[in-house]
């Protein structure tokens, strides 16, 4: 199907005019809060009935078969673009959904990839995928041509940091993990932070500006010593590039840090939306999610007495993560019930809150464009595909 990628209107034209949003200055540094009844509306812009765009699903394209999609783009030009982890290279497609070409390959040199760490669009849309193992980021151009390559850091004191993205400067924003020795911490809940480093576009890096939480473990004792789950409904670390500034929150609370490139507090972004509490369902979704996450399909006895150690809260996290769209809207994904699709709160330029849009069922935001939500869409098999969905007005 044809991707329609018209110029639209911007996307302040689709959403309400309401914004129940506080804002007030605190020693320099602004706070805009939503009220609770400002995450209860629903914003104006919602999607078309179907998506414009689909590719994988039922297609007998080998090329049309996706497997662990962490990042996908649509250029300039139309140009679809899917990062395609499971045999670590990018793939490039028509508006009309045609194969053109597949970029990067497994391997450690340049241009080569053990694991997909990260990808970020640059300057003049050239691509930039990092591997893990290596640290080395692996420049494309929109065509698909390895252009150059730069190893991110390491930063100091640290093994490695992942990209997040460009400033539009050029300089770019990466975070590498603050824990630093080989032994491992005593059972019990144990919170993983980082810290957040520019670099120069060549990698080398230039200064630490910020510090987050990055996701918190449960470290439980066995037979054969202590062993590391990923806590369920844990606090996540979140942190994105817009222009000259970046954002970190970790749904902790419902605030969002906004910071200049120099790791200057700009700006707090506040809401008050309704806290979800974990259910018995929840928590037998999340079992099911976590196994899958750990690449079992029955739970070890291992993974019993790690389950059975678990701490619930009685509320999941105040979100899930966030994105900038195209013209520097805020997107705030919140956690939700079985059976209940994707919820995101929606913040102008000014962060003044905007309402909700709901997602279909298993639909994960890749990336948020002026006219539409190109995502991963997943069947009941896990069956990865990709889609467009276009937006349109209530």
């Amino acid at each position: 199907m044809k991707l329609q990628l018209q110029v639209t209107a911007l996307l302040l034209s689709f959403v309400s005019g309401r914004a129940d949003s506080q804002v007030r200055d605190s020693a320099g540094v602004q706070i805009v809060a939503a009220s609770r009844a400002a995450t209860q509306q629903r914003a104006t812009l919602t999607l078309g009935a179907a998506p414009s765009l689909v590719l994988g699903g039922s297609s007998a394209d080998l090329m049309q078969e996706f497997a662990d999609v962490p990042a996908a783009v649509v250029l300039s030009d139309s140009t679809v673009v899917i990062v395609n982890r499971a045999t670590h290279e990018l793939r490039f497609f028509s508006p009309r959904a045609e194969f053109r070409r597949a970029a990067g390959r497994r391997g450690e040199g340049p241009g080569e990839f053990t694991t997909i760490a990260a990808f970020a669009v640059l300057a003049a849309e050239s691509l930039a995928v990092q591997d893990w193992r290596t640290s080395r980021v692996s420049v494309f151009t929109r065509g698909g041509v390895l252009g150059r390559s730069f190893t991110l850091g390491p930063p100091p004191q640290r093994p490695r940091a992942a990209l997040v993205g460009p400033f539009s400067d050029g300089t770019l924003l990466g975070a590498g993990s603050d824990y630093l020795t080989d032994t491992e911490p005593p059972p019990g809940l144990f919170t993983l932070t980082q810290t957040a480093f520019r670099f120069t576009a060549s990698g080398e890096p230039l200064a630490p500006v910020g510090n987050l939480l990055e996701r918190e473990f449960l470290f439980v004792a066995g037979p054969s010593g202590v062993s590391r789950y990923v806590m369920p409904y844990g606090f996540l670390g979140c942190v994105r590039v817009y222009g000259d500034s970046f954002l970190m929150g970790d749904g902790r609370s419902f605030e969002i840090r906004e910071y200049s490139q120099s790791g200057a507090l700009k700006r707090l972004i506040r809401a008050d939306p309704e806290p979800r509490r974990i259910t018995s369902a929840d928590k037998a979704a999340e079992k099911e999610r976590i196994l899958a996450f750990y690449g079992q399909k029955t739970a070890s006895p291992g993974f019993e007495r790690f389950w059975s150690a678990v701490p619930w809260r009685a509320t999941m996290p105040a979100f899930k993560r966030f994105e900038l769209s195209e013209d520097g809207w805020l997107w705030v994904e919140l956690y939700r019930g079985v059976n209940e699709g994707p919820r995101w709160l929606l913040f102008d330029t000014d962060r003044r809150a905007r309402g909700f849009i709901d997602m279909p069922g298993q639909f994960e935001i890749r990336q948020i464009r002026r006219n539409g939500v190109l995502g991963v869409a997943r069947t009941a098999d896990d069956e990865e595909s990709i889609a467009f969905y276009p937006f349109a007005r209530r």
